[in-house]
């Protein structure tokens, strides 16, 4: 988060910051991957955890910084108050999302060796929410800044928006079902890839023409 704050503080050095906070979260994540596979081995529900992991890492940064902040602030440099401040909330679910994959790791290990961790008392269904949850929260602080800075109420968006957020719900609902936890994981892992690829088809020209748009009335 200190990498995060400082790239928004310092321009000029804005692009090494940003590499430092990618690389620390890749490898936070990459330690609690290792934790889990050292602690019961390869099978198919690790395997889903690792593959959600990595989805929701990478996709969460590229979902972040496909949002052009820099060039609508300069532009409109009076919305920066709002996105400063927006950016704790933004900030925290991304750290929560960490955290949350930490309980899903203790939670695999106790499925997995019930008698050395004993201690670990949650639900397949906490744990699931643990992760959903933050990554929930992450999709509805970045959707709110961006309509901010943007002004915008992009369709595209909006359906985006939903589909995520039904997804998430659908992931929590599957694991109080009592549906494989590598199902809900894989799930989960689809929130980010619904908004990379409706970007790539057609956000990029929406965002754009937004973007456009609020440069011409500055």
């Amino acid at each position: 988060m200190q990498w995060l704050r400082a790239a928004q503080q310092a321009p000029q050095a804005r692009a090494m910051c940003r590499w430092y906070a990618v690389t620390l979260a890749i490898a936070q994540v990459g330690w609690v991957l290792l934790a889990v596979v050292a602690s019961q081995g390869w099978d198919l529900t690790s395997a889903a955890f690792v593959f959600a992991s990595m989805g929701l890492t990478f996709g969460m940064w590229w979902i972040y910084f496909a949002v052009p902040f820099g060039e609508i602030l300069h532009h409109r440099r009076e919305r920066s108050f709002v996105f400063g401040y927006g950016h704790i909330l933004l900030f925290g679910a991304i750290a929560a999302v960490g955290a949350g994959l930490h309980i899903m790791a203790y939670y695999l290990e106790a499925h997995h060796d019930p008698e050395e961790f004993g201690w670990v008392h949650i639900s397949q269904t906490g744990a699931v929410l643990a992760v959903a949850a933050p990554v929930m929260l992450f999709f509805i602080v970045l959707i709110a800044t961006w309509r901010y800075l943007f002004r915008s109420n992009d369709r595209l968006h909006n359906v985006e928006f939903v589909l995520t957020i039904a997804v998430l719900a659908g992931a929590i609902a599957l694991a109080a079902a009592h549906v494989s936890l590598a199902v809900c994981l894989l799930v989960i892992a689809l929130a980010p890839a619904i908004v990379v690829v409706g970007f790539e088809l057609a956000g990029h020209e929406s965002q754009q023409a937004a973007l456009e748009r609020e440069t011409r009335a500055a």
